[in-house]
């Protein structure tokens, strides 16, 4: 390809604005804060367990699953109950019993039996448990060379969980996650094999892990993380480089400090960035207030997207 002098010149003119350009795009970019915010179960439990088991009823064997996919669903179930443990401990006072090995009986008199034994007042169980890649689509391109096929898979976990006490079971529910999880060249999208479920062994178990998330967010407080872009150009290029430096609280005072600005578009995103750190220090009574603020003095994208998870 040939480009002509006039031509160069022109471009090569063009670039110290570009670079201006760029340069001056860079630095209005927002710096993002990784926060949390609180969600609560739409199904709390009432009483309030004291003592919890999980317990694994599902017999992989019985599945006749291949000898590779079998072991790995026995590792997994006891993912499964481990990292239900672990969050349900995190998110409460609740002291958590998990049974090593499947005890392959989800009869309500056996798990009260067993609950008993462990002096548990509720239980959970693991009473199925699959994981597979499925193909979402195919997508069909013309070229030179011909036809060119891609296919998109996503990944599914699939549990079942039964939430029982002392009393009766309170559910009994299929819980589905799924994921976009990649795509490859196919020569034929209906023959076409997808990823393998024991190769990508750290995919699924994020997969588990987040499955059983979406089963305990029904039952016990927890959180969700969130990604906040924050003000840190001109005047609040204090913010900036208190953040970079991991000093929060500093930033959060330099921004305190600027919602008093006469100038209307400072205070406003002043007051935002103020919410925003609360949210990262978990101040959570706090948050609305800041955002409500902001907003009454300026409407901006920011600070309106961010209210909505907190009415």
């Amino acid at each position: 390809m040939k480009i002509s002098l006039k031509c160069f010149n022109h471009i090569t003119g063009k670039i110290p604005f570009l670079l201006i350009a760029i340069a001056s795009w860079q630095c209005t970019m927002p710096l993002a804060v990784q926060t949390s915010i609180p969600t609560y179960p739409s199904h709390p439990l009432n009483p309030q367990p004291e003592n919890l088991i999980i317990a694994n009823t599902f017999d992989v064997s019985s599945k006749s699953f291949r000898d590779n996919k079998e072991k790995q669903f026995m590792v997994l179930t006891g993912h499964t109950m481990r990292h239900a443990s672990m969050q349900i401990e995190k998110r409460s006072d609740i002291d958590v019993d998990v049974v090593e090995g499947p005890i392959y009986s989800a009869h309500p008199d056996s798990v009260r039996l067993l609950m008993a034994q462990r002096n548990a007042t509720h239980a959970i169980l693991i009473t199925s448990f699959d994981a597979y890649f499925e193909q979402t689509r195919v997508e069909v391109t013309k070229d030179e060379n011909g036809k060119s096929k891609l296919a998109y898979y996503d990944l599914v976990v699939d549990i079942g969980y039964i939430m029982q006490n002392q009393d009766r079971i309170i559910s009994d529910v299929p819980v589905s996650m799924r994921k976009f999880h990649s795509s490859r060249s196919v020569m034929s999208g209906l023959l076409a094999a997808g990823p393998n479920i024991v190769s990508n062994t750290d995919d699924v178990v994020d997969g588990v892990h987040a499955n059983v998330d979406l089963f305990l967010k029904e039952y016990f407080p927890g959180s969700e993380p969130r990604t906040r872009p924050l003000f840190v150009t001109r005047e609040f290029k204090d913010v900036g480089t208190s953040i970079k430096a991991g000093n929060y609280q500093g930033a959060f005072d330099v921004s305190e400090r600027l919602t008093s600005a006469p100038n209307i578009d400072v205070s406003a995103k002043a007051l935002y960035n103020c919410a925003v750190l609360s949210e990262y220090f978990s101040k959570h009574d706090i948050v609305r207030y800041y955002l409500e603020e902001a907003l009454n003095k300026q409407s901006f994208m920011e600070a309106r997207e961010m209210l909505h998870d907190y009415r």
